[in-house]
């Protein structure tokens, strides 16, 4: 194929080779293939589900009114979420409060939604407009999780 090799030999005496060149002498490596094959289906899925509506979103919690949709609340205390597993129907805001002296968030897994960390007293809201379970956690102490069931 034409392509140069160097091989080494450790202080154990494993023997590994490392070809130059291939490719235009342009070497991306693993990593840099991942990084440009994630990039491309991000963008693409991205692209496929823009204007979408959302199954979840955040929602701003200063903004809810008394009339607004149903919301059902939660808190956020002694490292725990309470409850743990919330059950609401199809168009439900969960509203959770920051009760301890530290910064949490919920994070879903599904998806890519994130609340940005809110300390005491702190609020955050989300609206379910679909039909599912939804698990989340809190990305600063992970041990921290939930499961919002919409139906």
């Amino acid at each position: 194929m034409g392509a140069d090799s160097t091989k080494r030999r450790s202080a154990g005496g494993v023997t590994s080779e490392r070809a130059r060149g291939g490719l235009g002498r342009v070497g991306i490596g693993l990593t840099g293939v991942c990084f440009i094959l994630g990039f491309s289906l991000t963008t693409l899925l991205t692209r496929v589900t823009h204007g979408a509506e959302q199954a979840a979103e955040l929602v701003s919690a200063q903004a809810l009114a008394a009339d607004s949709d149903p919301i059902a609340r939660a808190s956020i205390q002694g490292f725990e979420f309470a409850p743990d597993r919330v059950k609401v129907s199809t168009g439900t805001i969960v509203l959770w409060t920051n009760r301890d002296g530290v910064d949490h968030d919920v994070t879903f897994l599904q998806g890519d939604l994130a609340s940005p960390l809110v300390g005491k007293g702190g609020k955050i809201a989300v609206i379910f407009r679909k039909p599912g379970e939804y698990r989340y956690y809190c990305h600063v102490h992970p041990f921290m999780q939930g499961l919002v069931v919409v139906g």
